[in-house]
């Protein structure tokens, strides 16, 4: 569960200054700095709370007992909150640039006073605000560097300094009377921040030697050399008592004592690395803050403190199956973020995959783990370890239901109908996830005459009805029909898993075989219509948008942007998606693959539940590109869909779309001395409240609409299909022949 801490917001920290080039995300093993003989320190950390209020962090400075975050708030303002050390107040303040004007950076001043540093038509300017928040002087620093420069700003008694593009660094007196360029020795400026007594100071690099330098009315006042150790520096900031400063080398977190570096941590308990930490500052003794930056551009601020080793050794390892590939490195910065923060428990991964290359046999290996009792503590189910082919899975896995319904922090009415009912083994809860994706069949709105759902004599008319030159599915011009047909046709409808019978002798199963074989929908093996243009999604936007295939389902759908990215991207033109060709009257589906359960023979139930909540619940993923299974988390889904989706340019400020599909011609494919194909980009628009009203109820009903899914019944099918495609079989004797085959597995494994 995250952790808050229980203080007035919190913000944190640190440094303003990222170092050099970013390029260069690694020094050499040979370069880091000696590690010290004592043991490296294990951080717990706390998310700040501060933090949350900025959709965009620009600078976090910390000066003396004070600290200073800021940045853009949600919307064109930006401002900045100044706390004390123990986040116990704070101040705030507003700044609203110009237009054309790009805010830098912004610096804490003594007695509670800011500044910003913005950027207007090549000029810099200076914005001084008092303890109040009030503006008290603006100070024009002419043309000292490019406005696309990256650059910080830290304040002194006597002025301010700005650090430029790691090369350069200019002095401003505190009144703007004196604007000059520091001499640096042609030395690289690894970052720029005030000491552990609030006086500014630099660390300075020339042919992998670094210097620390105190600064004092624009010169420098003391040189120190402080090692071989590059360049490199990803953050650089304020000391705390006997260390002037603390860095982030690509190894772990610094910090500056005298001459020497001491390496305190290498963040191995943490769910980040050096390479995520952009800012760094020692709050308190073995105290520090960090500003860490996600892929994503969202900045996540935690307060670091030193974990006792008797907690370390007293937490109780959670043990989670998953069958990968041999020698996977497994990372999962979920699972990394839970053991730091949680205070009892530690979770590990059991790769089964390790043992054999054949994974039948690691699922082999797994599921006799299962059965003797000697499994992890949670086992991942999956289409090749369905939870159905034990033969009493109630004497083998948890019922959730029974430790859900005592839990303060999840209830089943949490969930969507039927949500959970869908994961159900007779009634009982022995295993769930907590997102899921829509399998659809999706065809432009001008070919369905008005058609929602279809059954098979439905879609039957609408094919006959096609334009001569067109493809039923764009599956069909580069598979086999026997996987058009896997495709196109969901087999979970034929199957009752409950109680172990299937129905592919059915009329319905042999129309639908008929269907495709009788119209020789889809290819032989080999014969690809294009092999290059199948490998790529452009493939499946150029042949939609030309008109020259009816029906795509070659990728499920796991949010609402997925459904954006089909009618938006895909067909270029309104869609429906109006599913599988079913009597039932809902042919959209919620598959269940890929779930999680409990061990009845585990030692700690409590604490397997308690992970699975953090690693499947509380846990932030990205909204666009799952759908949730909390009724909360998919109404704020369902909300974000009418809204824009914007990106900031990071160099310029500039706001702009951040959702375009693009496409290329023939697929993007070409050769040397070829014309590159051409490129095509659409902008994705937010859904309208209609389409949102319209797909969420879509959605909700589909969840309901479930369909197991078994990886051998599913080989099954496929086997012996590709007799009737071939001609050696008639479709009623493969379905008489699948059927037979099916159920004897479906006995075997199911009752």
């Amino acid at each position: 569960m995250k952790k808050i801490l229980a203080l007035l917001g919190t913000c944190v920290l640190l440094c303003s200054s990222v170092s050099c080039s970013e390029q260069n995300q690694y020094l050499s093993s040979e370069n880091l700095p000696s590690s010290p003989t004592a043991s490296l320190i294990s951080y717990k950390t706390a998310d700040i709370k501060m933090a949350d209020d900025f959709s965009e962090i620009i600078t976090l400075d910390k000066r003396s007992n004070y600290i200073l975050i800021f940045g853009k708030f949600q919307g064109e303002t930006y401002g900045g909150y100044i706390t004390n050390s123990q986040f116990t107040e704070k101040n705030d303040f507003k700044f609203t640039p110009q237009k054309g004007e790009i805010v830098k950076s912004a610096a804490l001043m003594r007695k509670g006073k800011s500044a910003v540093m913005t950027c207007l038509n090549g000029n810099t300017l200076l914005y001084v605000f008092s303890a109040e928040g009030n503006l008290e002087n603006t100070i024009s620093c002419g043309k000292i560097t490019e406005s696309d420069s990256y650059m910080t700003l830290i304040a002194s008694d006597d002025g301010f300094y700005i650090s430029s593009d790691s090369d350069e660094i200019f002095y401003i007196s505190s009144g703007g009377e004196c604007v000059e360029n520091i001499n640096t020795g042609g030395r690289i400026v690894c970052g720029i921040a005030n000491d552990s007594e609030g006086c500014p100071a630099a660390l300075l690099c020339e042919n992998d030697k670094q210097y620390y330098v105190k600064l004092d009315r624009g010169k420098f006042s003391e040189e120190i050399y402080c090692g071989d150790y590059g360049s490199n520096v990803r953050g650089f900031g304020s000391g705390f008592g006997e260390y002037s400063v603390s860095a982030i080398f690509s190894d772990g977190l610094y910090v500056l004592k005298d001459a020497e570096w001491n390496r305190l941590s290498d963040f191995s308990d943490n769910d980040f690395n050096s390479y995520n930490i952009t800012a760094c500052a020692m709050t308190a003794e073995n105290e520090f803050a960090v500003l860490i930056s996600a892929n994503s551009g969202n900045h996540d601020i935690r307060l670091l403190t030193e974990r006792d080793i008797s907690e370390i050794k007293s937490k109780q390892t959670i043990k989670m199956s998953l069958v990968l590939g041999k020698g996977s490195d497994i990372i999962d910065d979920r699972i990394k973020k839970f053991n730091s923060e949680n205070d009892s428990y530690k979770a590990e991964i059991v790769n089964y995959g390790n043992i054999s290359d054949d994974f039948s046999q690691c699922f082999d290996a797994l599921r006799e783990d299962i059965i003797s009792g000697n499994a992890p503590d949670i086992i991942n189910f999956s289409s090749s370890l369905p939870i159905g082919t034990f033969g009493s899975p109630e004497s083998l896995f948890v019922d959730l239901y029974t430790i859900m319904d005592n839990d303060k922090d999840i209830r089943r009415d949490d969930f969507l109908d039927g949500f959970l009912e869908g994961y159900e083994t007779d009634g009982k809860l022995l295993m769930f996830n907590t997102e899921f994706q829509l399998n659809t069949l999706s065809v432009k709105d001008k070919f369905l005459n008005g058609l929602k759902n279809w059954n098979l004599e439905q879609l039957s008319e609408v094919y006959r009805d096609m334009p001569e030159d067109m493809y039923f599915s764009s599956e069909e011009v580069s598979h086999t029909r026997r996987d058009v047909f896997m495709s196109l046709f969901n087999y979970g409808c034929f199957v009752d898993y409950t109680n172990a019978s299937c129905s592919f002798d059915s009329t319905e199963f042999i129309d639908a075989m008929k269907f495709i074989g009788e119209n020789e929908i889809g290819l032989t093996e080999n014969e690809y219509w294009n092999v290059e243009m199948q490998y790529t999604g452009n493939y499946y936007a150029e042949i939609h948008r030309s008109d020259k295939a009816l029906s795509l389902s070659f990728m499920p759908i796991r949010g609402f942007y997925g459904l954006k990215e089909i009618e938006q991207g895909y067909m270029g033109e309104p869609t429906t998606f109006i599913g599988y060709p079913t009597e039932s009257g809902c042919g959209n589906y919620r598959i269940i693959d890929n779930s999680y359960g409990i061990m009845a023979s585990s030692d700690n139930i409590e604490g397997a539940w308690e992970f699975l909540k953090y690693y499947l619940i509380d846990e932030d993923k990205d909204s666009r590109f799952y759908f949730s299974g909390l009724k909360k988390k998919f109404e704020e889904q369902s909300a974000e869909s009418v809204k824009e989706h914007i990106e900031i340019d990071p160099e310029t400020g500039e706001e702009y779309s951040g959702e375009l599909f693009i496409w290329y011609d023939n697929g993007g494919m070409y050769y040397n001395n070829e014309t590159p194909p051409e490129l095509h980009q659409t902008e994705m628009l937010p859904l309208t409240e209609e389409q949102r009203t319209e797909y969420e109820a879509l959605v909700r009903e589909a969840v309901k609409n479930v369909y197991l899914t078994d990886n051998t019944l599913s080989s099954i099918i496929s086997e012996e299909i590709e007799y009737y495609f071939e001609g050696e079989h008639s479709a009623e004797k493969t379905a008489e022949i699948i059927q037979n085959r099916a159920q004897i597995y479906l006995s075997e494994h199911y009752s």
